[in-house]
């Protein structure tokens, strides 16, 4: 896990920002497509890397994990 937070404060000093939006998003194998279930989240940087065995299990359990600074949109 250690090698896990060591990347995600990379990632976080790259954006540049001290607050997250944090989105869960499970992809149903059957339908091939996105779920309603999305658990949409804000966090702060801090916040965030203690949540990372959280996110793993959530992960486990299928949902993919996004992560970016407020207000970005693709």
């Amino acid at each position: 896990m250690v090698q896990t937070s060591e990347f995600i404060r990379q990632q976080i000093e790259a954006m540049k920002s001290q607050v997250f939006e944090l989105g869960l998003v499970s992809l149903p194998a059957a339908a091939g497509g996105l779920d309603a279930d999305i658990l949409p989240r804000a966090r702060g940087s801090e916040t965030l890397l203690r949540s990372i065995a959280w996110l793993r299990l959530e992960n486990v359990h299928g949902r993919n994990i996004y992560i970016r600074p407020p207000g970005y949109t693709t």
